[in-house]
C-alpha cells in the first residue's frame, strides 16, 4: 500500500493510524465521569485488611 501511494511505510502506517482513532471519547464514555462514588467515601468497597483476612493462607512453595 505504501509503495502504491508513493510515501514511505512509516508515512503511511502514521496517516493509517490518524485516520482511524478516535480523536475524543465518545457520548457515551464522556457521561459516565463521575458516575461512580470515590471508594474512599464508600462503605461497599472493601479494605485492605478485609481482602486479605478473606485469603487465607498460603500453600508452601516448592524450593528451588
Amino acid at each position: 500500500m505504501a509503495v502504491s501511494k508513493g510515501v514511505s511505510e512509516s508515512q503511511w502506517a502514521a496517516r493509517w493510524m490518524r485516520e482511524r482513532t478516535a480523536r475524543e471519547w465518545p457520548d457515551t464514555v464522556r457521561t459516565l465521569a463521575g458516575a461512580w462514588a470515590d471508594p474512599e467515601d464508600s462503605d461497599e468497597m472493601p479494605t485492605a485488611e478485609e481482602v486479605r483476612e478473606a485469603a487465607g493462607v498460603d500453600s508452601e512453595r516448592e524450593p528451588f
